[in-house]
């Protein structure tokens, strides 16, 4: 394979975090593959040409909302080919597709309350990459952590 991938993160604030790649592989293919000849000349399954993530964080740190943070997270790649159960025979393809997660939370001292929430846009279709796993729908989860 070939191809080329960047990354940024940038800090402009103690409070601020973002961070963003993206990859591009316009090059994924099979040179050889000697037990199933069919699949010389193409695409890896589950490579998209190109992927993309932003993420940002931001903690409030002062007022009533000290310890309280947000964020999120948005993937977003190019359709890609992918194989039913390792039978080169079907051929998949993976729409291209988006994906945003966010979360808000609030430390107390050793307390960290966190609301997760997935699949934001409550988007139909397959997780990222895995043409058989279909993508839940958008949920919520609360976690409480402990840290001694």
């Amino acid at each position: 394979s070939e191809g080329a991938e960047a990354e940024v993160v940038w800090t402009p604030s103690s409070a601020l975090q973002i961070s963003a790649n993206y990859t591009y592989l316009p090059v994924a293919r099979y040179t050889s593959y000697p037990n199933v000849p069919q699949q010389q000349g193409l695409r890896f399954p589950s490579t998209p040409k190109h992927a993309f993530n932003l993420m940002a964080r931001y903690v409030f740190t002062r007022g009533g909302l000290t310890g309280a943070y947000l964020g999120g997270w948005l993937h977003s790649q190019s359709s890609t080919r992918g194989v039913l159960a390792s039978d080169w025979q079907y051929n998949v393809v993976i729409p291209t597709q988006t994906d945003i997660e966010a979360f808000v939370g609030k430390t107390f001292g050793q307390l960290d309350l966190r609301l997760n929430v997935k699949n934001l846009l409550n988007r139909a279709g397959y997780l990222p990459n895995n043409a058989f796993q279909p993508q839940p729908p958008r949920s919520a989860m609360v976690t409480l952590r402990f840290t001694p």
